[in-house]
């Protein structure tokens, strides 16, 4: 989405050059900076370094004249034809007498001369033959054609009669309707203006060439196409109704053969596009109706094919137009008239892409240099995109929608073509300048009928209506062929014409000021200070500050840098044709095709590579590239909209991607919504949201200060589905703030966070969240995000959820179908199960896929345990939570030992044992027994555990720690043995008079550990 913007525009007077005169042909010697012209007799040279005009050959017959000319920079040679057939060529290297030679000499008069892209070829044409010959061996003839044949060529395609009238029911009008051959004769064979002169063009990779020829046997124009040994290839096809004018060019990546074509016998001026086979592929329609009185006398296109360039002719004046495609659609991108003139010839130079050379019939040189500028209004509001196309200026306002070109927002309609415009972002004023130098001056009203504005997108609320004109006769432009570089500051309409800056005041309609340049201006930019100033690059890379009408010098870049933008703290951003990338003389990039200015203070910047790269003006070390973010080869970045922080980014074809890249999101929301001084959690939750970040990193950015703003986070939250989606995403082991940080272009330094004090992160918060949405006036509608709290805990608490929906039975329905969304409905009757809670049991089993016969057989069995303990024993033991029965058996066996013994006691304790023994809770049942205060009555059941205990240690070798549980259950046989073989001589002598031996065996014993430790 680029405009034409004139870079550079140069005219020099031909004052020998005019009337009979005038030169009709020109070439150029790129090397040395030489024009060539060439009149109806003589051959001038143009320096253009310091304008000199002399004359190199001339013709001492006067009846013979001066057709064509071509220059060979290899050979350093000038060819051009005679009328009488003669082909000479000048050589430049010794006096022009003595190297005047006549290659040779063709039977007719010599139409055109043109080399080939290599400069090996050099072919001829005249009414009727082509010639080629070649360079490198001194002009040797290499092949020779008719042109007016028959014959199509040798890529004639091949017709098997499918959908042809021969294949066709003809009803009755019988099979004698098929023989028929269709009249294909047009109304008007040719064009009144033709000049009946043929013409030649090469496809850039020098394999084949086109000739527009008129043939002698029809009299209509005809394009045949030949390789370069002269070898017929293809014969263009027919147009219906229509005919071919003379006007032809080749596109320079090849791809179609343009040419001038009128249908519908004349009310139809289209621009064909034909393929190297001769078949019409696409048209560019210039004009329809009746008496069509311009015609196309000169197409070219520019050295990378972006801009194809027309000169048009009505009546006595001319019009340079320039077209570029994108997107299928044609844009007329600049209308220049030339009144009274017409235009000879036009040439684009083949080092500089958008450099045209032309020479008019009123003396004149000229070269025009135009630049691809994109023109972005951005303010925090919105960003407008400017297009021209014609007399149609395309808005489109990125903030509501990314509209793809050729749709817009709105479109402002003119009577004449729009050459350029000029805005001023901070006042929203749009200036149009037309082609016949009027202003037109854009307001928030329509006034005038002539100007429309035609609003595309119901969401636009404001629009630009060009309220008031500046005619041509009051406009401060003198000469739209050297008017450059328009601004608008405040209602001062900036521009330079002839080397003058001039500022015209819009109120006044005066020309407040008129500067003198002693450089040529290489481009122009405005900074976005409170007070704006221009700024100007001149060809060298200097840039000066207009401050109170002078220019003080301010930077110097390494090079030219035809795109540049002020910034912050008065350093500068610059873009050079080799895609060199400066901030100030620090060289950023040298893959850079496009960037933008988001914010003041982040440059983002596309590559050659197909990466986005985003960096910080305010920060220079902080640099976030998303290396992995690849796009389409030659994609270029649009502008970004501040107010939803999206990337619009334009792809070759001309369509439109938009993105929403991390730098710019997460900058926004640290920067300018929790660092602020009015902290909006709000707005970077929705952000965040909505482009799908973790919103973990709310809390981990600045846990305290988001600690600190939850209830204001709950009160300004949209709904409670929102607060149900912060926490349900709360995680324990991600630390966003690492993770995101190195996307953060303007980072505030911030305190250390105590890892200890607000990590782990889970219960922290849904405690707190729990609490705050407890304490609302109305905390059931919060009812989802309460069950949340739960759940997210670490472990998760469902059994704390249940028995908080228990006590709201009302909302039980939507909140065991929302819970579901966390836990599986299996699981939750099994949770459900472990609160001993049947009648929230029962409720939760009707949700499950559950057969009745299935669990009303459990619940009944259980219910019918009259003790509470050993029910919930039981339970847990179906649940698996082994710890929790061990708990309540001992809890059951207390209260039994208290009061009257059960007669399932004996079977149940077994029950119990074996629990016990399978889970090795031993440690459990004996705290358990022991914290009661009546330790006697279950000192029975100690001792059975503790030797079960013991026993368990034994088996692991453990033989010290079991004899001390031994002793502890006063085992004392079993407690000596293991302290026997545990080696710990001295506990198990300690033993001896509490175990239960005779005297004699005493010694015995003492025998046996003396041998044992002596061994």
């Amino acid at each position: 989405m680029q405009n034409l913007g004139f870079y550079n525009t140069r005219a020099i007077g031909l004052h020998d050059l005019t009337g009979a005169n005038v030169a009709r042909r020109f070439a150029i010697d790129t090397d040395k900076q030489i024009v060539y012209l060439l009149n109806s007799h003589s051959i001038y040279s143009l320096t253009l370094e310091d304008e000199k005009l002399k004359s190199i050959y001339t013709t001492t017959d006067k009846t013979i004249t001066l057709e064509d000319l071509s220059y060979i920079s290899e050979l350093n040679h000038l060819c051009f034809g005679l009328s009488n057939g003669d082909l000479v060529s000048i050589q430049f290297d010794n006096d022009f007498d003595e190297n005047v030679n006549v290659i040779g000499t063709l039977e007719e008069c010599i139409h055109e001369l043109k080399s080939s892209p290599d400069q090996q070829i050099l072919v001829a044409v005249t009414n009727s033959k082509v010639l080629l010959l070649s360079t490198n061996n001194d002009y040797e003839p290499i092949a020779e054609a008719i042109l007016d044949t028959s014959e199509f060529g040798e890529q004639q395609l091949v017709n098997v009669g499918w959908g042809s009238k021969t294949t066709q029911f003809h009803g009755s009008v019988g099979k004698k309707a098929a023989l028929e051959t269709a009249q294909t004769t047009p109304a008007t064979l040719r064009a009144n203006h033709d000049d009946n002169r043929s013409r030649i063009v090469w496809r850039d990779d020098g394999d084949l060439f086109a000739i527009s020829f008129i043939s002698l046997t029809n009299q209509w124009r005809t394009i045949k196409i030949f390789n370069k040994q002269g070898q017929l290839q293809a014969t263009n096809e027919s147009p219906l109704n229509g005919f071919i004018e003379s006007a032809i060019a080749w596109k320079i990546s090849g791809e179609f053969i343009g040419a001038a074509m009128r249908f519908n016998n004349g009310q139809k001026l289209t621009i064909s596009f034909l393929e190297k086979n001769g078949l019409k592929h696409g048209e560019l329609v210039l004009e329809t109706g009746e008496n069509i009185e311009q015609y196309v006398e000169h197409i070219a296109w520019n050295k990378d094919s972006t801009i194809l360039g027309l000169v048009l002719h009505k009546e006595n004046d001319s019009y340079l137009q320039l077209w570029s495609s994108s997107n299928y659609h044609w844009y007329l991108k600049q209308n220049i008239p030339f009144s009274s003139v017409n235009i000879q010839s036009l040439l684009w130079d083949i080092d500089i892409a958008n450099k045209l050379h032309l020479i008019t019939n009123d003396g004149q040189y000229h070269s025009v240099t135009w630049s691809w500028i994109s023109q972005v209004s951005y303010t925090n509001t919105r960003s407008l995109v400017f297009l021209i196309d014609g007399c149609h200026l395309f808005v489109s306002d990125f903030t509501h929608s990314s509209i793809p070109p050729p749709m817009s927002s709105y479109e402002i309609v003119c009577p004449l073509p729009i050459l350029a415009v000029a805005f001023d972002d901070d006042h929203d004023q749009l200036i149009l300048i037309l082609s016949d130098r009027s202003l037109a001056v854009c307001g928030t009203s329509s006034c005038l009928s002539d100007y429309r504005t035609i609003i595309r997108l119901s969401e636009i609320k404001s629009a630009h209506y060009v309220s008031s004109i500046v005619s041509s006769a009051e406009s401060p432009i003198k000469s739209i062929h050297h008017a450059t570089h328009y601004r608008l500051i405040n209602q001062e309409f900036y521009f330079i014409e002839n080397s003058h800056l001039h500022i015209y005041n819009l109120q006044t309609k005066t020309i407040k000021t008129s500067l003198s340049l002693n450089f040529n201006c290489l481009t122009t930019a405005v900074d976005h200070e409170e007070v704006k100033h221009l700024y100007l690059e001149d060809e060298h890379g200097k840039i000066f500050q207009l401050d109170n009408n002078e220019l003080h010098a301010k930077m110097h870049f390494p090079r030219p840098c035809p795109h540049f933008s002020a910034v912050l703290n008065g350093r500068f951003v610059g873009l050079t044709e080799n895609y060199r990338l400066y901030l100030n003389t620090a060289e950023l990039a040298h893959n850079c095709n496009s960037y933008f200015i988001h914010d003041k203070t982040i440059l983002v910047y596309s590559t050659l590579q197909h990466q986005l790269a985003f960096r910080s003006l305010i920060n220079d070390e902080i640099v976030a590239g998303i290396s992995q973010r690849r796009t389409e080869r030659g994609t270029r970045i649009v502008c970004t909209a501040f107010t939803d922080l999206k990337l619009v980014l334009q792809m070759p074809r001309g369509n439109l991607e938009t993105i929403y890249p991390r730098p710019l999101l997460l900058t926004y929301i640290s920067a300018d919504l929790i660092d602020s001084e009015t902290t909006n959690y709000k707005r970077a939750f929705e952000l965040m949201r909505k482009n799908r970040l973790n919103l973990n990193f709310l809390y981990d950015y600045n846990p305290k200060q988001f600690f600190d703003n939850i209830p204001s986070f709950i009160s300004k939250t949209r709904s409670d589905d929102d607060i149900c989606l912060f926490i349900s995403e709360i995680d324990n082991e991600k630390n966003t703030r690492e993770e995101y940080m190195k996307y953060i272009l303007k980072q505030e330094k911030h305190p250390p966070i105590d890892a200890k004090i607000w990590h782990p992160k889970a219960n922290l918060l849904c405690e707190k969240f729990r609490s705050c949405l407890l304490s609302t006036e109305n905390c059931t509608e919060h009812m989802n995000s309460i069950l949340t709290t739960f759940v997210k805990q670490s472990p998760s608490n469902m059994e704390g959820a249940l028995v908080f929906l228990s006590q709201h039975p009302k909302y039980f329905d939507n909140a065991i179908r929302y819970l579901t969304y966390f836990i599986d409905i299996d699981r939750l009757y099994d949770t459900a199960l472990g609160t001993y809670n049947f009648d929230l049991v029962l409720m939760i089993s009707e949700k499950t896929q559950k057969d009745p016969k299935e669990y009303l057989p459990e619940l009944n069995q259980l219910r019918l345990i009259n003790n509470h303990h050993w029910q919930k024993f039981k339970i847990d033991c179906r649940l698996k939570r082994f710890k929790k029965a061990i708990e309540n058996a001992c809890d059951y066996f207390v209260e039994q030992l208290l009061n009257r013994p059960d007669e399932h006691e004996n079977d149940r304790f077994q029950e119990f044992i074996n629990i016990l023994e399978n889970n090795r809770f031993y440690k459990l049942a004996i705290r358990k027994f022991l914290s009661n205060q009546q330790i006697k009555p279950t000192m029975e059941y100690i001792n059975h555990i503790i030797k079960l205990y013991a026993d368990y240690l034994m088996t692991k070798k453990y033989y010290v720690e079991a004899a001390l549980i031994y002793e502890r259950g006063r085992f004392f046989d079993h407690a000596s043995k293991a302290f026997r073989q545990g080696k710990d001589v001295q506990n198990s002598l300690k033993l001896l008079p509490s175990v239960s031996v005779q005297a004699k065996q005493v010694s015995c014993f003492c025998f046996q550990f003396s041998t044992q430790f002596k061994s």
